[in-house]
């Protein structure tokens, strides 16, 4: 079994901008999580779910 690394190489940091309180993110933030839904290849009733479900968490 190899080793874990205990450093983080740069190239593993992510390049997102930061996000802000109370700013406008929330609709990069769920373009980013349904983005990352397709990449798992997640089920399509599965994203098309939470992709129905995000409005109940979204900012007032």
């Amino acid at each position: 079994m190899a080793k874990r690394r205990g450093k983080i190489i740069e190239e593993e940091l992510s390049t997102q901008p930061p996000l802000v309180k109370g700013g406008n993110d929330f609709d990069y933030c769920v373009s980013l999580f349904m983005d990352e839904m397709e990449i798992r290849n997640l089920s399509y009733h599965t994203m098309r779910w939470h992709k129905e479900n995000l409005h109940y968490v979204r900012p007032f």
